[in-house]
């Protein structure tokens, strides 16, 4: 299967108002949902962040005091460092299909991430999330869903030839949450479904 050429997507404008929308929807609701669960002035870590379209309103919204960014593209990570932002930064090169380094983060999160692996990849992928917080951190996930309006979107766009992303696999809850359950306890759960690319949310407790 091809894969997503992510040098080329951060390097095109893919942001227009149904784009820019659907991201504030995203961010908003992710904010809603951690509130209750960080502690106050979280560190936080973005898997797949590249440049980051959540962070600024997470760092806002959550009192976030260190945002880091982890990414295999250097394209996405030099984005992200040429922004301005409101609390400190980092970035890192690595790829989440990797063993990585235990850390000690209060939160791990990747917005659309594993579903760009096989099975066998994702699950590599969820772990390397776990092994970013400390014990009690929290993980969040997000990944699409395929819903009937999942399809359908997927289908149009697909047609129209403005789907970037041909090695997407959408994921059921099931898939995520039997690898998750190896590492966490289960706090959230749903479907966002004020997208029309209808995403998947789960919220774990590192054990």
């Amino acid at each position: 299967m091809k894969q997503t050429d992510w040098n080329e997507y951060y390097s095109a404008s893919n942001v227009n108002f149904v784009t820019s929308l659907t991201r504030k929807n995203t961010s908003r609701t992710i904010s809603r949902i951690l509130s209750k669960y960080l502690p106050t002035k979280p560190s936080v870590t973005e898997l797949g962040g590249g440049n980051s379209c959540i962070s600024d309103d997470l760092v806002y919204s959550l009192d976030v005091d260190y945002y880091e960014v982890v990414d295999n593209c250097n394209k996405g990570l030099d984005l992200f460092s040429s922004r301005q932002h409101s609390c400190s930064t980092g970035v890192v090169l690595d790829s989440v299909l990797s063993s990585g380094k235990k850390d000690e983060f209060d939160l791990c999160i990747s917005i659309g991430l594993i579903e760009h692996f096989d099975h066998f990849g994702t699950s590599k992928a969820i772990r390397y999330h776990f092994d970013k917080v400390k014990s009690g951190g929290i993980v969040m996930i997000t990944f699409p869903h395929p819903t009937w309006l999942y399809r359908l979107s997927r289908n149009v766009l697909e047609k129209l030839n403005k789907w970037y992303f041909p090695d997407e696999r959408p994921l059921d809850f099931k898939e995520v949450e039997c690898e998750c359950d190896k590492y966490g306890q289960l706090l959230h759960k749903q479907i966002n479904w004020n997208i029309v690319l209808t995403q998947g949310y789960v919220v774990y407790k590192k054990r």
